[in-house]
């Protein structure tokens, strides 16, 4: 007994763990752009619901039984009813109680379904069968104009598969018998009978009709075919249809004016929300939505969004899975769902316009002012909100961020700035992220904040017979100009306490000169002395920020003399101007000219210029990620021969961490250099004589200890959907093994 319930039980695990292991088949609804390809008057036709009823397709776009362009041919399959073919002795079609049975049927179908019916022209003129006036295809008496349901003649009939002529009754046809009392008919059997059958029996009446498929959208499964999508659930997998078919067709006194996309949730279910205005609502009304391929226009998702709407509101659709914007169009319309074999309708489709594209960040420049306070540049692709966090936990992405709505203010499209304040000393992190207006949300910055630096103090510096004296920190470059000398004297030096270092190739017996700064005041005095016999005076002045000095301050005639200029930093030489004297430089062009001297006095300017503050390249080639090897490289559009320096936060960088080459300008960073910048995005400018241009670096290296990224899931090689049936057979097999343990104990204590 207890083998036996061992083996039942072993049986029904292996049911359930088979169930488990079975594919489960995606849900899909029968639905497609369009019309299908009928099978037109075959044995099998394609079978359509219309009107409550089932129709044979017997003829389509000219092809097939009384067919024209752009039409469906349908033929009952079932019967409405029975009738005479004329109460009156007459087999004339015009006025007869057949014709009434047909307008009766046709009366059955709704207005909007009979506005799809196309009606025809049922010839008359036909003589009675047997005669010389006999016409298989028309009528007895006069034409009838506009006919919209009507029996075949026997001229169709003949046309028509012998199979569809089976019926369950005997059928009515509308070409006269051999007599006046007699009309044509097909028996039970399909037998067609052109001599005809008493027009005062009462046998089926079986109509064809002219369907417009002009405005045909869809086409869905007869009984149920949209079932499957109901309000909620989604966009689910549209499949061709098979079976037995019915239509949705576009109705003009359906409407929806506008659709616009408000919203979307990329980072969750992939929800868009939407505004829509002037919608028909009311009984049956849904707002519904169809994905379709742009390639070949088939629907790949159908479903319905909500019912019983209102004219205007809102409503959400979430996109399928691989939906892709330039492959792919979102409709949205209204439609009226009727019950199964009724032609359902709908208002014009409106494409939602989806903008799914997120606003891309990149870094600008960071101010640290104080300890307190800092602005942080960055630049935006799109407009939108921002979002930032200054230190704690980094946010596990750009989506967390956002999500917790932090230090949120409006962004523009192009440059933004953060002014922070109450900034603790020290450096500190920032994290921006930003979302647009219809929620995408864009990358996530990480950007260091540096330490508060504060200024170095200054001292004073006193200039006697001069210009240039000031307040200065240690190490800055003071320029200081002798004044014109006293009538007769020329400039002899400069005495100056403490001992100064003079740059830019002055000294003492320089008038115009700089030096650096030390840590202590400085006293500068300009000591004039006269004018030697036979000299005259030689007086360099300059324009601009840069010095210009003479190699002596007096000549005779006849001497040569060397003129001098350096620029400051920022700015370049220009050009030497004559102010007097009447002399001819070697090169004006040149920072370093000489004359011959003149038997008179001479004055000379020298022309400074700053490096024009303009961008020469606004997209340029920037250096990208590094992820710890190898060196990477920038190229900027800009005249290699006009490239400057290298800077970053203001600083110069080593001109030996990096390697300048043409090709434009092609910058190469040293790996040695980039080790040791932490992880970050860094912007550095490259300098020109004509401008400059930004590049971005951002250094990414991984930490072997840190903690996974969030969701960075490892690929196991897993599929999630076999984790349960795993589980089902595992359990399995350790309740059979456990079983076989069990029943071998028992045998071997001689228990059964």
């Amino acid at each position: 007994m207890i083998d036996k319930r061992k083996k039942v039980f072993a049986f029904l695990l292996a049911m359930i763990m088979m169930l488990t292991l079975a594919p489960i088949t995606a849900l899909a609804v029968g639905i497609q752009a369009g019309t299908p390809t009928f099978a037109v008057n075959t044995a099998t036709p394609t079978i359509v619901g219309f009107g409550g009823m089932q129709w044979s397709v017997i003829g389509h776009n000219g092809n097939g039984v009384a067919s024209t362009s752009g039409t469906l041919t349908l033929l009952a399959n079932t019967t409405f009813g029975n009738s005479q073919f004329n109460s009156s002795a007459s087999n004339v079609y015009s006025g007869s109680t057949l014709q009434t049975a047909m307008n009766t049927a046709y009366g059955t179908l709704s207005l909007k379904e009979q506005g799809l019916v196309i009606g025809r022209t049922l010839s008359g003129g036909s003589g009675n069968f047997g005669s010389d006036t006999y016409n298989n295809n028309n009528i007895a008496g006069g034409d009838v104009a506009d006919a919209r349901f009507w029996p075949l003649s026997v001229y169709e009939v003949n046309v028509l598969n012998s199979t569809l002529r089976t019926f369950a009754d005997h059928w009515w046809l509308r070409s006269p018998g051999n007599n006046t009392n007699i009309a044509a008919f097909v028996n039970n059997l399909g037998g067609v009978r052109d001599d005809g059958f008493n027009i005062g029996n009462g046998i089926a009446v079986r109509p064809a009709f002219n369907l417009n498929l002009s405005s045909v959208i869809f086409t869905s499964a007869a009984a149920g075919g949209k079932s499957s999508a109901t309000v909620g659930r989604g966009l689910i997998i549209a499949k061709a249809t098979t079976g037995a078919v019915k239509f949705t067709v576009s109705d003009s006194t359906m409407t929806l004016a506008d659709v616009t996309q408000t919203g979307y949730d990329p980072a969750g279910t992939g929800t868009v929300t939407f505004n829509y205005t002037g919608a028909s609502n009311g009984t049956n009304r849904y707002l519904s939505a169809i994905v379709t391929n742009n390639a070949n226009g088939t629907v790949m998702h159908y479903g319905k969004l909500a019912e019983d709407i209102s004219a205007s509101g809102t409503a959400t659709v979430v996109l399928p899975t691989g939906f892709n914007p330039a492959a792919h169009t979102l409709s949205i319309f209204v439609e009226e769902i009727n019950p199964d074999r009724y032609t359902d309708f709908a208002s014009p489709l409106q494409t939602l316009n989806l903008d799914l594209t997120p606003p891309t960040l990149t870094a600008g420049t960071v101010n640290r002012m104080s300890d307190t306070n800092a602005t942080v540049q960055f630049n935006s692709t799109k407009a939108g909100t921002r979002f930032y966090q200054i230190d704690g936990t980094a946010p596990a992405n750009a989506a967390a961020l956002v999500s917790a709505g932090t230090n949120s203010a409006a962004m523009t499209s192009g440059s933004n700035t953060i002014n922070l304040t109450g900034l603790t000393s020290g450096q500190r992190t920032i994290y921006i992220a930003s979302r647009d207006p219809v929620g995408n949300v864009s990358n996530m910055l990480t950007i260091t904040i540096p330490a508060y630096i504060p200024p170095p103090p200054t001292y004073l510096v006193t200039v006697n017979n001069g210009t240039g004296g000031g307040s200065f920190a240690e190490g800055a470059t003071v320029h200081i100009n002798a004044n014109a000398p006293p009538s007769g004297e020329q400039f002899k030096e400069w005495v100056i306490t403490p001992t100064v270092t003079f740059v830019q190739g002055t000294s003492t017996t320089t008038p115009d000169a700089e030096f650096t700064m030390p840590a202590s005041n400085v006293i500068a005095t300009a000591v004039f002395e006269p004018i030697p016999i036979g000299n005259h005076l030689i007086t360099v002045t300059h324009t601009g920020n840069g010095v210009a000095n003479a190699n002596v301050q007096s000549a005779p005639s006849g001497g040569t003399i060397t003129l001098t200029s350096m620029p400051d930093p920022g700015n370049r030489f220009v050009h030497w101007e004559i102010i007097s004297g009447g002399v001819t430089l070697s090169d004006t062009a040149t920072m370093i000219a000489t004359f011959t001297m003149p038997d008179n006095a001479v004055t000379v300017n020298a022309v400074f210029e700053e490096i024009p503050d303009n961008i020469v390249d606004s997209s340029p080639e920037s250096f990208g990620t590094w992820t710890g090897s190898a060196a990477r490289t920038a190229r900027v559009d800009a005249d290699r021969e006009g490239f400057i320096q290298l800077s970053l936060g203001g600083n110069a960088v080593g001109s030996s961490n990096y390697t300048v080459t043409e090709g434009s300008t092609i910058i190469t960073l040293h790996e040695s250099y980039i080790r040791t910048l932490a992880n970050g995005t860094y912007t550095f400018r490259a300098e020109f004589t004509d401008g400059y241009a930004y590049l971005n670096l951002t250094v990414d290296v991984p930490d072997e200890g840190q903690a996974r990224p969030p969701h960075s899931v490892p690929q196991t090689g897993v599929d999630r959907n076999l984790i349960i049936p795993i589980i089902a057979l595992t359990l399995g097999v350790l309740f059979i093994t456990g079983a076989e343990i069990y029943r071998r104990r028992l045998r071997k204590s001689g228990k059964r």
